[in-house]
């Protein structure tokens, strides 16, 4: 495996790392919750009014809901994140440890 790959693992497990410490502090926790109500009034929005919201109302609570999983994704798969890529950096030093 070439020092890039193994540099971009090292990266993506920085970032993974820096996402679960997020998770786990005070803040993330209130972050997280603060997500989880923003996903679940834009569903409600969009069950509710599909029928008489305009075109640009829908795709915007679309959007707003596509950011609002993304984010809350990747703080609560953080862990899993962390340990898949810990996996990954271990293999390719196990391959190349140069």
């Amino acid at each position: 495996m070439s020092k890039i790959n193994k540099d971009e693992i090292k990266k993506d497990l920085k970032n993974a790392s820096a996402l679960d410490a997020v998770q786990h502090s005070e803040g993330g926790k209130l972050l997280i919750k603060s997500c989880l109500q923003d996903i679940v009034s834009s569903v409600d929005t969009l069950a509710i009014g599909y029928s008489s919201l305009t075109h640009i109302e829908l795709i915007s609570n679309c959007a707003k809901l596509k950011e609002r999983l993304a984010l809350y994704r990747a703080l609560t798969n953080a862990k899993k994140n962390k340990k898949i890529t810990e996996e990954a950096l271990r293999e390719a030093l196990e391959e190349d440890p140069d």
